[in-house]
């Protein structure tokens, strides 16, 4: 389980590249904080996070950086990527 749980982390942080790829205006779409939650995918969940560490603000300025988090679980395991 502690495995799957990682691969579901890991599609999280994929399908969040994939979502800031295919959206020109993702800053302005997507909140700072939690992007999906509890996302069914197999047999256990992912959710997925999108900060701006340095005023948790996305839409004020295109050069600030975005920390993407993917967290995946499945039974009583949760990874965190």
């Amino acid at each position: 389980d502690i495995i799957e749980a990682r691969l579901y982390a890991q599609t999280a942080l994929r399908i969040g590249m994939m979502r800031i790829e295919a959206d020109p205006d993702w800053r302005y779409n997507r909140p700072n904080g939690t992007w999906e939650e509890d996302i069914t995918v197999g047999s256990g969940t992912y959710t997925l996070e999108g900060h701006d560490p340095s005023d948790n603000d996305l839409t004020d300025t295109p050069e600030e950086p975005l920390v993407l988090t993917g967290i995946g679980k499945k039974g009583d395991y949760l990874q965190l990527q």
